[in-house]
């Protein structure tokens, strides 16, 4: 079997990957969805065999479905792979349309073994026009290969101003939450919220805990993970990876404490994730689409981590007197907690504890912590932006930055608008 044949043979994960379409949202247009459902059915090899370019696609969604799960040096062996893989299928399938070729029928394998890679450049590949054009597969090419590189580049980078340990926090301005909304992996804004937040107030263990991330693609913890150093659990209800920490379970309100405890205490020698007590938990975040508040109302006196990230739910539209209520709700259970809320992107509402709060107010203070009305006012201010520019309130990107909303002019936008 040729290396051509053992990575297309290698998509197992990718199967179940491409029922969900996690990822293929942020890469396919709406108008190749039709891809997509087709890809999940069939095997790359298959698709390859036919001289299908859609199997070229499906082996390097593969790969970028494997960013951060496995070594980085690991996938761009992959890639290397996948491009000596496309450049034989390309010159292969140039002699499989040829009429005369004895060859239409073998796969493409590596050169000087049995000769079937050709450099015959007088043939075209055959690409099927209602289904995958050339323009449309070399666009796709484009856009996932950027995402793979752009992933290895977030994890390969190491930041000039790291997060800081407590007690050594560097004194400065309030700390500026306001300001530092960034779309990495999390669904809205968190990632530059949470990165700011954890500058202000320091790191301990770097441990976290994630309740509700499905594959763990687009979820609140993987930027610091990936570039932080951050490690710790995962918990979700259909998916499940032994490789980032992710275990399939569905969280009920009698067991949630209990499991994120004994999972704490024990620790993960494999992942080097260090046993740490509830006490000593950086950061747990939720997002279990409405059951947050019920869950965390069953821990809040077991696990105290330091930092708390909830969802409230939808701000949109006539909802607005609902998700204030929601917002109430939730943001009184955490004060009875002992919690204090920081910031707020969209229905993500992220609270820091008390003793922690207060013990960074020497050196770095934030603003309008506490504030409701505040941050759900500035949540009003974000979908009138949103429908002024002609987006769908909520969708990815709408922080205030990519809405033409810059640092500068923020404070002066909120003024107004608050």
């Amino acid at each position: 079997m040729s290396r051509c044949q053992r990575f297309a043979f290698e998509y197992a994960e990718f199967k179940t990957f491409t029922r969900g379409f996690q990822v293929k949202d942020s890469l396919m247009p709406m108008s190749q969805h039709r891809v997509a459902l087709r890809l999940g059915l069939k095997m790359p090899l298959e698709h390859l065999h036919r001289c299908r370019p859609v199997g070229l696609l499906l082996l390097l969604l593969n790969i970028h479905y494997q960013v951060h799960r496995v070594a980085d040096d690991f996938v761009k062996e992959q890639l290397e792979q996948w491009t000596w893989c496309k450049k034989g299928w390309e010159d292969w399938c140039m002699v499989a349309g040829d009429p005369e070729s004895q060859l239409r029928a073998l796969p493409p394998q590596p050169p000087g073994t049995n000769g079937n890679v050709s450099s015959n450049k007088s043939g075209s590949l055959p690409w099927e026009e209602g289904f995958l054009g050339r323009r449309e597969f070399l666009a796709l090419e484009r856009e996932i290969l950027g995402a793979i590189w752009s992933n290895l580049e977030i994890s390969a980078f190491k930041p000039s101003a790291a997060l800081p340990r407590v007690g050594a926090i560097p004194c400065g301005s309030p700390c500026n939450l306001l300001g530092s909304e960034r779309k990495v992996y999390s669904q809205y804004g968190a990632d530059g919220v949470l990165e700011e937040a954890f500058r202000c107030i320091g790191v301990t263990t770097k441990v976290f805990v994630e309740i509700g991330t499905q594959q763990g693609v687009q979820c609140s913890s993987r930027h610091l993970r990936v570039a932080h150093g951050f490690l710790g659990y995962m918990f979700d209800d259909s998916y499940a990876d032994e490789r980032i920490g992710l275990q399939k379970t569905f969280m009920e309100p009698s067991f949630a404490a209990s499991l994120v405890n004994s999972s704490l205490r024990a620790g993960d020698r494999t992942r080097g994730v260090p046993k740490v007590s509830s006490f000593q938990l950086d950061l747990l975040a939720m997002d279990t689409d409405g059951m947050d508040y019920v869950l965390w109302r069953s821990m809040c006196s077991k696990i105290r981590p330091r930092v708390l990230m909830l969802e409230a739910g939808w701000p949109a539209g006539p909802h607005w007197k609902e998700h204030t209520r929601l917002c109430k709700r939730i943001s009184n259970l955490c004060r009875r907690c002992g919690y204090v809320l920081v910031h707020q992107v969209v229905h993500d509402m992220i609270f820091i504890r008390r003793d922690v709060l207060e013990a960074s107010r020497y050196c770095r203070s934030f603003r309008h912590d506490g504030d409701l009305d505040f941050f759900v006012g500035r949540e009003r201010a974000r979908e009138r932006v949103a429908s002024a520019v002609g987006g769908s309130f909520g969708a990815n990107g709408f922080t205030f930055e990519a809405m033409g909303v810059g640092a500068e002019s923020l404070e002066q936008f909120l003024r107004q608008n608050v």
